[in-house]
């Protein structure tokens, strides 16, 4: 049982002899409805038809297709290849790939609910979950996970096994980040410490 056809058409505007390239595939959409039932989406052809009526168009179903995916992947081939963007010969604004918002258009401001919601979710971002922060414990359950541990010898020649070595760095006066060289063989040593992986 077919739901729909999806296919794609052409208008032609016969008093300005502009053309239009549309797709429809919508449930229960078929080529018999084309200029009988449905008018396309296109606000511009609307307009032209408010404005000399329907009968000043020609029109014609191009290509009938098995499934939507099809029918928009052929759409966006013909109008890139039409280059319906940079001819005047087209109704159409966009080819549906390389389209950009106008200069001149203007955006709708946003309202103060509209702005509440937008930083309540911004603010949900920077936990894990949306609206949701990790407690102290859990912060420190995954630092633990994440850590990793090095040994690590001082200069009077004392080995130790260390879990946080930023720590380690700060109450030794080091730079963590010249340990870690240390550690990846890039350094011999860092102020007289040594560091090797532990794993």
């Amino acid at each position: 049982m077919t739901i729909y056809t999806p296919f794609t058409y052409v208008l032609t505007h016969v008093p300005t002899g502009k053309r239009y390239y549309g797709v429809r595939y919508a449930l229960k959409c078929n080529p018999r409805d084309l200029w009988t039932t449905y008018f396309t989406s296109s606000l511009y052809v609307r307009q032209l038809i408010e404005e000399y009526g329907k009968d000043s168009f020609l029109f014609e179903v191009r290509k009938i297709f098995d499934n939507k995916i099809e029918a928009l992947v052929w759409e966006h081939k013909v109008l890139r290849r039409l280059k319906v963007r940079k001819s005047d010969k087209w109704i159409n604004k966009t080819d549906h790939v390389t389209y950009r918002r106008s200069p001149n258009s203007k955006r709708k401001p946003h309202s103060e609910a509209s702005k509440r919601k937008m930083s309540l979710v911004a603010m949900g971002k920077r936990g894990t979950r949306l609206g949701f922060k990790n407690s102290e414990i859990t912060k420190l359950r995954q630092g633990a996970a994440k850590a990793k541990t090095y040994y690590v010898t001082c200069p009077s020649g004392n080995t130790s096994l260390i879990t946080n070595l930023s720590l380690y760095c700060r109450n030794n006066k080091l730079i963590r980040a010249n340990l870690l060289k240390v550690a990846d063989g890039k350094r011999n040593h860092h102020r007289g410490f040594r560091c090797q992986h532990s794993g």
